[in-house]
Parts: structure tokens; sequence; C-alpha cells
């Protein structure tokens, strides 16, 4: 789980890794977002001019990255003011200042950056744009700016195939999940292992964002998702004792059993 994406990480560096229809998805989620404390800067591919039409410096975009990723705001204003920057650098994992800023919740400096013109139709390394990642982060306000321009799909389309209401789900931010129901976000829909929004919630632990599901009335207590596991089969195996006593005590069947033949 991305408990790592807030701004108050440990940073360590993390390889992409290489998914496979057979991998867990919980094992190739858990470490990805780790945010390193040094960045080898890739050479930044741009069609961008400065004002002196010179090839924007690599070592400044990576200033920017840095200053967006910690939301350093009058650093960020200062290193666009002087140009000879891309701003649309790719930092760790491909990801751009806007989507670095995003996860890390720096709602001012994603706000900033949109109006100077970052490109918010980019994805990262994983395939995630700035509003799954803003999702994954959890910060509410900068989920509800993204959203309040009207650049990205809200049912859209990133890692695994998850929506950014999977994503907040999985990450435990009930705020985030109630808001982006609200503004209209497709819950029945499905990620690559056939995961619903409730089995990603049980999988994350986070019992809030379990109990606002199931008050929704949109998804089966008992749906099949990744491996023919239920909700209360993800619950059991991430160790969510409370998540798995509420959804008993909602009627999950706990004498299914898996393809495997496991009960929870």
């Amino acid at each position: 789980m991305e408990a790592s994406t807030d701004p108050s990480q440990k940073y360590t560096v993390s390889p992409l890794p290489v998914t496979t229809q057979d991998q867990q998805a919980s094992t190739t989620d858990a470490s990805e977002d780790l945010t390193p404390s040094k960045t080898v800067p890739p050479t930044p591919v741009t069609t961008q001019d400065s004002d002196h039409h010179a090839t924007p410096s690599a070592a400044t975009g990576l200033d920017l990255y840095d200053a967006s990723r910690d939301g350093d705001l009058e650093t960020v204003k200062r290193i666009l003011a002087e140009g000879d920057v891309d701003i649309n650098y790719t930092g760790d994992w491909s990801r751009t200042p806007v989507m670095a800023a995003a996860v890390n919740g720096h709602s001012d400096v994603v706000e900033f950056l949109m109006g100077r013109g970052a490109d918010v139709s980019l994805v990262d390394g994983y395939g995630r744009n700035v509003l799954h990642l803003a999702c994954r982060g959890g910060d509410l306000e900068t989920v509800k700016l993204i959203l309040s321009l009207d650049l990205v799909d809200i049912n859209s389309r990133g890692r695994n195939s998850r929506t950014p209401v999977l994503e907040a789900a999985w990450t435990g931010h009930r705020d985030v999940v109630e808001f982006l129901v609200g503004r209209g976000a497709d819950v029945p829909l499905v990620d690559k292992w056939g995961d619903n929004v409730l089995h990603l919630a049980c999988r994350g632990g986070d019992l809030e964002t379990v109990k606002l599901i199931m008050s929704k009335n949109v998804v089966d207590i008992n749906s099949r998702g990744e491996k023919c596991r239920t909700p209360v089969m993800l619950a059991a195996r991430n160790g969510g004792r409370d998540v798995v006593e509420f959804l008993v005590g909602r009627g999950a069947d706990v004498s299914l059993v898996d393809r495997w033949g496991d009960y929870e």
C-alpha cells in the first residue's frame, strides 16, 4: 500500500516493477511509490524553447521536480520565472513536477503548475495520471482542484486498469472516495484483476472506507475478484480483523472458497 506517499516518508530508491498476470496485486503495489532522496535525472525530451532558444537544463528540471515534490511554491515560482526549464520534466518513475506535487498533497503547487501550462494528460511510468496520484496521496483539496478544471476523466484508467476511486479506496482515503462517488465516479468498475472498490478497500484495511462503500449499496458483499476471492477473504488475508468482523456482521458468506479452495 502507498502509505509512503505521505510527505513525511523516508525515501528509498525503488525500481520500476515488472508485473505479470500471476503476481498478487498487493505485492506489486506495496513499495512502488517510495520517493528516493537522490534522483538520477533522465535527459528530458522537449520541444519547449526558453526565451533564449536554449535547450532546457536537466539540472534545473530536477530542481523544479524536487521543489514541487516538497511543496516549495516559492522555489517553483522562482525556477519558472528564470526560464530555461521544462515544466514537464520527468523525474522519479517518469513523473512530472505536477504529478509529484499531486501525490504529496501540495494543492497550491499543483494549481500554480497547471496555471502555467503543465500537461495533465501525461502519465507516469505506472500509467497513472495526475488525478490517480492525487487520489493515491489522499489530499482532498488537491483532488477537488484537479477535478474542478475538467481536464482529467474521473473514470480514467491507470495502473492495473484502476480508476481514481479504486486508488483512493485501496489507500484508505475515505473522504476522497466519498467525494469521487458524489461527483459521479463509476463505482461498479473493476481493475485488471477483477477487484472492485470494496475488494480494494478491504485489501487496504481501512474500516471507515469499507463502511462508506457498503452504505452506498452499489457492490455485492460477496462479489468475486482476483482468484475468485471475496472482500472478506481479502480483509482476512491482510489482517483486517475489524473489517472482517464488520463484513461478517453485514452478512458476508464465510463458507465461500477461492480459486484454490481456501476459506477466509
